[in-house]
């Protein structure tokens, strides 16, 4: 008998493999298609679509991770200001890494594009 918690987990977990999966697909499609461009000229609208949607998603993820980065700049201030309590400092802390976190997930995403 699974918990709450467990569930929720387990369709999570389920949820991102259908996620990644399709990511997988819509990649082989695009490596398909430009590869097939080569032998047929009316597909090169439809690579340049994807082309340019690729380039958009990549584009916004640059752009979260310079948001990220702008965040652990100035979580980076508020820890060397000694005149936060320790909660703060601790909490701080926490949110930095959750933002590392992040930063690299994404950095791994725009890889993957």
């Amino acid at each position: 008998m699974m918990t709450p918690l467990s569930e929720r987990d387990d369709n999570i977990q389920k949820v991102k493999n259908v996620i990644e999966n399709r990511k997988k697909l819509l990649r082989d499609i695009y490596t398909g298609i430009r590869n097939s461009t080569e032998e047929n000229r009316y597909l090169k609208g439809v690579v340049r679509d994807y082309t340019h949607y690729y380039a958009n998603m990549k584009k916004q993820k640059e752009k979260q991770v310079e948001v990220l980065n702008k965040l652990l700049y100035y979580i980076d201030v508020i820890l060397n200001n000694n005149k936060n309590t320790k909660n703060i400092l601790r909490q701080a802390q926490e949110d930095k890494k959750d933002i590392v976190r992040e930063i690299k997930k994404i950095k791994r995403e725009i890889d993957e594009l």
